[in-house]
């Protein structure tokens, strides 16, 4: 739906600068743009925020095979199951939740209700980019184990059952002849492919045997490369099938003569912030999608201690009040923020004193908001529920 309006709106200012160009014309212009578009979000962001990167385009490669490979459609390509979150966020073109609520993902299959009952697909789109993605691993959610593509909320297949059958089905050999395929040397022991006792106990105990073991199931297993989602494995099929799809394109935008120059330079920096952005009702939105901004601190570093501060009254309505356990020789900045990051209130606590009331701004809806104090080695984060 994003991408047909963003067809259209191509071919309106198309049309505006070429009142001679009839439909036909129109048309394949536009789609040559917005798959160029699509290119661009895929290589230019997408991939890099997955830890995929890729050397500079040359141009396109004659000799290249641009077709799909079998062990990256079957396995490598389908990690994304194990990364779908069982509950589709839906938020108002402000970013604030909606009073129709969120929906789990089991009820969403085949449902076209869920979509229309919210005016469209903008409360998804604006839910989705401040929502984090599961981790890469072997867990799958419920929702994809035992309601698969059946009756909204009905039961279903199997996804992962599915997805190592399907493999079979498709002749693929275990994970170690593909490591060797790629240039990778054969993992020799269960430790190798993870050293997380958790993670290489269980393979052990499924499998048995290193040289058996499936290589959807093995991708997943794997311990993930620096500041990268995937495992060797997967990280090396990915960069040969985005090369050649890539290099072996020769109608790749950036390859494509009947795109002019300044066309490839707008296509290039074009972010899917900014499709969503000029075919959506949203008003805000980070502009680097994939990533979720301003999420919580974790643990690890928080210096403060749960039972150093005390944040209330939880659920609040008209103020929020901070005590502090022991007075600080330090000042703290204090930060009073929603879901989506933005900050609806900034104040400070001096040094030696340890409390502060904070008075709720006027049109702060209901729902999750968070406190954050930061002073010299000192932080706490907390968070409150507005009634």
């Amino acid at each position: 739906t994003l991408f047909v309006r963003e067809h259209n709106r191509v071919c309106d200012e198309l049309k505006a600068d070429h009142p001679d160009w009839d439909d036909e014309t129109l048309f394949q212009h536009a789609r040559r743009l917005v798959g160029g578009m699509i290119q661009a979000i895929v290589f230019e962001e997408w991939l890099p925020v997955r830890g995929v990167h890729l050397e500079e385009y040359k141009g396109y490669d004659v000799e290249m095979n641009a077709q799909i490979m079998n062990v990256f459609n079957t396995a490598a390509y389908r990690y994304g199951h194990t990364t779908i979150t069982p509950v589709l966020r839906r938020m108002d073109d402000e970013g604030f939740p909606m009073s129709h609520g969120d929906i789990d993902l089991r009820y969403a299959f085949f449902n076209p209700t869920a979509t229309r009952e919210v005016g469209g697909p903008e409360p998804y789109l604006s839910g989705m980019a401040y929502v984090t993605q599961q981790e890469n691993d072997l867990s799958v959610i419920d929702d994809l184990r035992n309601f698969l593509f059946g009756r909204p909320g009905a039961g279903g297949l199997d996804l992962v059952s599915l997805n190592i059958q399907r493999g079979r089905d498709r002749g693929l050999p275990d994970l170690n002849t593909v490591r060797v395929a790629f240039g990778l040397e054969p993992y020799k022991d269960f430790h190798d492919m993870n050293p997380d006792p958790q993670v290489s106990d269980k393979m052990r105990q499924c499998y048995g045997d290193v040289n058996k073991v499936d290589p959807w199931v093995g991708i997943l297993a794997e311990d993930h490369m620096p500041d990268a989602l995937f495992g060797p494995t997967a990280m090396v099929i990915l960069e040969e099938q985005f090369r050649r799809l890539r290099d072996g394109d020769r109608f790749y935008y950036m390859a494509d003569p009947a795109i002019g120059y300044a066309e490839k330079t707008n296509i290039k920096y074009t972010r899917l912030s900014d499709v969503i952005l000029r075919n959506t009702s949203i008003e805000r939105l980070q502009d680097e999608v994939f990533k979720v901004e301003h999420t919580p601190a974790s643990t690890q570093d928080v210096t403060l201690q749960v039972n150093e501060v005390t944040l209330f009254p939880n659920p609040a309505t008209d103020y929020v009040q901070l005590e502090l356990v022991k007075e600080l020789n330090v000042d703290l900045n204090v930060r009073l923020y929603d879901i989506t990051g933005r900050t609806w209130m900034t104040r400070e606590i001096r040094a030696g004193e340890r409390t502060l009331r904070m008075q709720l701004p006027d049109g702060l809806r209901p729902g999750y908001y968070w406190v954050s104090m930061i002073g010299g080695k000192n932080s706490w984060l907390g968070r409150f529920v507005k009634q």
